[in-house]
């Protein structure tokens, strides 16, 4: 990633040119918070999340998917087609990067945890 200035370079911008900058998806909201049994389709807000991400999964409180199928179509914008199961009401939902020992959760971090709820 390129960082471009209006005004010209800032001093001390080498350090910043040379930094390795990770963007970690963070869960703000999800719409709609309901579906149908036979699965949905819902969009969630999470800045972080960019279009060349991988190995990202919208989770349950059981760390297990919700997701037959998970997008990111543009930055901070993810898309999911639920699976067709019962997804009990006000299911707290989080983003897991990784899978395993490995995975890395994200849980929501609006101040409003109901709108990270489906």
């Amino acid at each position: 990633m390129k960082i471009f200035f209006d005004v010209g370079r800032p001093s001390g911008s080498a350090v910043v040119e040379q930094a390795t900058l990770t963007l970690t998806p963070t869960l703000v909201s999800i719409y709609p918070n309901a579906g149908s049994l036979g699965g949905s389709y819902i969009t969630l807000s999470a800045p972080g999340a960019t279009v060349a991400l991988t190995g990202l999964s919208v989770v349950g409180p059981t760390s297990v998917s919700i997701c037959s199928q998970v997008t990111v179509p543009q930055y901070g914008v993810i898309k999911c087609q639920t699976k067709a199961q019962v997804i009990p009401a006000e299911t707290v939902i989080a983003l897991q990067l990784g899978t395993g020992a490995t995975a890395v959760a994200s849980p929501c971090v609006n101040s409003d945890p109901a709108r990270c709820r489906y």
